[in-house]
């Protein structure tokens, strides 16, 4: 029998040790609970030390935090001052002890009460909200916006049906610029078929943690605000000799993962000819994935489970698909299957698109621009949840 024996290993680069770094270990919640450095330590398996069985990790500091960011009595150290921990805030120990209060930008958070020790800035924005709340009371599914609002993380567990989900709502308003369309009751079919297929589209997954179940919803505000739909008629591409060579029906004004504001060109009609619902439905819907951050897949799409096989796309019902790209072969945008019919959208499609809303949303913390297309964790039937 042979006791194994711990070594600590240090590297050295001329007289200096490789201890500067430090890397955190945290939850979905961003809770830091590990920090560890960059060296390792190594168990023997000799008296000596001489045989190494196994490297272990350097830990620096380890936390359990209760919901509210309270540590657990007896299941926390920190070995080096660390002065972060709860959703990746940094402490102040002088007045109230190790992790009783957390500065976030705009407030000070008392973890044993679970509030802010001053009022909401903001406050007058949420008349249904204590304006010492933390985070709307929920900690489990999100985080406290710096002391703002609550921001949700974008995935959360049902516990009814043992499930990881993603709630969706996007706000959509439309404008008529058509000359051609002009009548209101084909307006609102269009409206109708739009929700339908954005509904149905942009959800799915099988409830695991890497594949949670996305559900999404469409809430239509007044003309200007959320994503700006235009209808219009198509837009004539012509060559140099002044030939049509095409019809633009659809784009994304602003671009590419501009998730909290943008313009949608659909168009309704096509040399005074009216498109069919299902067709300009499904050109809504693909702007709309543009706007959410998906890119063709022969534009440089990220996402591997597009699939491929011979040199032949098998991408060609997806819904980022389109006419576009090179027939060439050699060109690094070939598109061997042109289609616009598709609908399909992969999971990796769906976790990108939640990845660029959480991103924006953070990203306009400062500034309360509203979120237009955001996850808003779980429902109560009836009640929409805090936006």
């Amino acid at each position: 029998h042979s006791e194994k024996k711990e070594t600590s290993i240090f590297s050295f680069i001329g007289k200096t040790a490789v201890t500067l770094k430090k890397y955190e270990l945290a939850n979905h919640l961003g809770n830091v609970g590990v920090v560890i450095s960059d060296r390792k330590v190594a168990v023997a398996t000799t008296p000596n030390g001489n045989v190494f069985d196994h490297w272990k990790a350097d830990v620096l500091s380890a936390s359990d935090y209760y919901p509210f960011g309270m540590l657990m009595p007896g299941r926390n150290f920190n070995l080096t001052d660390y002065r972060f921990g709860f959703q990746g805030q940094e402490k102040d120990d002088e007045v109230k002890g190790s992790g009783n209060s957390i500065n976030y930008e705009f407030r000070v958070h008392d973890t044993r009460l679970g509030r802010f020790l001053s009022t909401d800035p903001i406050g007058q924005n949420y008349p249904h909200n204590s304006p010492y709340a933390f985070s709307e009371n929920r900690v489990i599914d999100g985080v406290e916006l710096e002391g703002l609002e609550f921001s949700s993380t974008g995935k959360y567990w049902n516990s009814l049906d043992g499930k990881y989900h993603v709630q969706t709502t996007v706000k959509i308003s439309v404008i008529n610029s058509s000359k051609v369309i002009t009548n209101t009751v084909s307006i609102d079919n269009f409206k109708n078929a739009i929700q339908k297929t954005i509904e149905k589209d942009f959800s799915g997954g099988d409830g695991t943690s890497s594949n949670p179940i996305v559900t999404t919803e469409i809430e239509y505000v007044g003309n200007g605000n959320g994503f700006s739909y235009e209808f219009k008629e198509a837009e004539v591409q012509t060559d140099a000799s002044g030939a049509v060579t095409g019809y633009v029906t659809g784009r994304t004004e602003k671009g590419i993962g501009e998730t909290q504001t943008n313009n949608l060109f659909v168009s309704t009609s096509i040399n005074g000819a009216q498109r069919t619902v299902g067709d300009i439905a499904r050109t809504a819907v693909h702007e709309l994935g543009h706007a959410a951050g998906l890119k063709h897949p022969f534009h440089g799409a990220s996402e591997t489970d597009l699939g491929g096989t011979s040199g032949i796309s098998t991408y060609k019902d997806n819904l980022m698909n389109s006419f576009g790209g090179s027939r060439n072969p050699n060109s690094p945008e070939y598109n061997p299957i042109p289609s616009t019919s598709g609908h399909n959208v992969t999971t990796q499609q769906l976790n990108t698109i939640t990845n660029e809303v959480l991103k924006d949303v953070k990203a306009v913390k400062e500034t309360k621009v509203s979120t237009n297309m955001f996850p808003s964790g779980p429902k109560i039937s009836g009640i929409k949840p805090p936006k």
